[in-house]
C-alpha cells in the first residue's frame, strides 16, 4: 500500500487535475446551532450560506516502484502551509483559495471565469508544492507524508461528480484552455 512511503526513496509530486466542488454544509449536522431543526429549510434555500465552492486537486505522487493519487482541497494546502511554517522557517506562503462568483453557474468548469480560477489555483498550488518539497525537512516531515499518502486512490463520494480540468506535462492543458478562450473573445 502507498501509505508507507520509504523515507530513502525519491518521489515526485504533480497536480494532475483540479476541479470545483460545491461544498454543501448540512444545517442538521450542527445540531447545537440548529436547535430543533426548524431552520433547516431556510438555511438550505440560502445558497451563499449553505454552499461554498472549493477547488479540489488530484495530486499524483510517483516513486520508482509505485505511484498513487490523493484528492486534496485547496484549503488543505493552506492548512499544510501553516503546519509546515510553524516548524520550518523560510518557506514560501501557499496562495489563498480563489473566490468564486455565485452567479457564474455551478459545476467545475461551468463558467470560463471559474475555469481560469481553477487553473490559476492549480498552478499556484503546484508551484508552492514544488518549492516546499525542495526542502529536505519538508520532504521528510510526517505531516507532509500524511498529506501525500492518506486516502490514496480513494475518491470520497462527495467528489464523484467533480468535472475535472486535466493537466498533462506541466501547464499544457491549462494554456490550451486559456488560448481557446482568447480566440473566442476575438
Amino acid at each position: 500500500k502507498p501509505q508507507t512511503m520509504a523515507s530513502n526513496e525519491d518521489f515526485s509530486v504533480t497536480i494532475a487535475a483540479s476541479g470545483r466542488y460545491d461544498h454543501h454544509q448540512d444545517p442538521s449536522s450542527h445540531s447545537s446551532a440548529a436547535g430543533n431543526g426548524s431552520n433547516h429549510t431556510a438555511a438550505s434555500n440560502n445558497v451563499s450560506s449553505s454552499s461554498t465552492p472549493h477547488v479540489i486537486h488530484a495530486v499524483n505522487v510517483t516513486q520508482p516502484v509505485q505511484s498513487w493519487t490523493v484528492l486534496r482541497d485547496h484549503v488543505d494546502f493552506m492548512t499544510m502551509d501553516v503546519a509546515l511554517s510553524s516548524a520550518i522557517s523560510g518557506l514560501p506562503n501557499c496562495p489563498n483559495h480563489p473566490s468564486f462568483d455565485y452567479t457564474s453557474g455551478a459545476g467545475a468548469a461551468g463558467g470560463g471565469n471559474d475555469a481560469d480560477k481553477i487553473i490559476q489555483a492549480r498552478n499556484s498550488a503546484q508551484e508552492w508544492l514544488s518549492a516546499v518539497l525542495t526542502v529536505p525537512a519538508v520532504r521528510e516531515s510526517p505531516v507532509m507524508r500524511q498529506f501525500l499518502c492518506y486516502g490514496a486512490n480513494i475518491v470520497p463520494p462527495q467528489f464523484e461528480d467533480v468535472a475535472w480540468i486535466n493537466f498533462t506535462s506541466g501547464e499544457q492543458i491549462g494554456q490550451q484552455h486559456h488560448h481557446q478562450q482568447q480566440q473566442q473573445q476575438q
